[in-house]
């Protein structure tokens, strides 16, 4: 008899024991019962940053922080992050593990009970995918030698893995790249900065190109200019 191979499906048995084929991203197919899933979260040591969107809601590992983005500084172009918790379930979060990680992620995901049939969930001024999507328009976390920044795709399409962010602005701008910022100062509520460190701020935030006298924050640490 011909093999036939069956992607895509979720299949049910009377028992009501659920299969999950092989190609199985980051959520189950519409199906009324809940499925047990593990999923790898990697954060290099050299990077230090990722972004993250999970189907289910979790514990934050040891040694791993997570941050939503709800404000932007244009002027400076620099996402202001507030700190979470925990990981709620499709909410897209930026994560910093200051030694990496490398580990996995468990939760029930129960998809059709709070969440509608989509893979693209949007909080604040992050985008997360809970499958392989392509995205026509917005910044994209890279390194491109300056630390972990997101950066203007250009207009050009670009193919975001299962689990991922990316970032996009509410209005015209004209910066090529953003930074990342804890705070509203940079130093609020935490010891470091989530920041280019070849970039220097003052305590107000705002990038300083040529500092003056006077106290700044460089590489998360305070630094006096005299």
């Amino acid at each position: 008899k011909p093999v036939v191979t069956v992607s895509g499906i979720a299949l049910v048995e009377r028992n009501n024991t659920q299969h999950i084929p092989a190609d199985f991203t980051c959520r189950p197919f519409a199906s009324v019962i809940a499925a047990e899933r593990t999923l790898p979260l990697n954060i290099s040591a050299a990077n230090q940053i990722g972004t993250l969107i999970l189907p289910f809601s979790a514990a934050l590992p040891q040694g791993v922080k997570a941050y939503t983005c709800d404000a932007v500084d244009d002027e400076n172009a620099v996402l202001v992050l507030t700190s979470a918790s925990k990981i709620d379930a499709c909410t897209p979060y930026i994560v910093y593990a200051p030694n990496g990680y490398s580990g996995t992620i468990s939760g029930t995901v129960d998809m059709t009970a709070q969440y509608p049939d989509t893979d693209i969930y949007a909080e604040g001024f992050l985008t997360g995918v809970l499958s392989a999507t392509v995205v026509n328009d917005g910044y994209i976390m890279q390194n491109q030698g300056e630390g972990p920044m997101f950066y203007d795709a250009e207009g050009s399409s670009f193919s975001l893995p299962a689990g991922r962010c990316y970032f996009t602005p509410t209005g015209a701008t004209s910066s090529k790249a953003y930074a990342l910022r804890i705070g509203e100062t940079g130093i609020n509520n935490s010891q470091f900065t989530i920041q280019n460190s070849q970039f220097i701020y003052d305590l107000t935030g705002r990038r300083v190109v040529t500092p003056t006298r006077g106290i700044y924050i460089y590489n998360g640490k305070k630094m006096i200019v005299e």
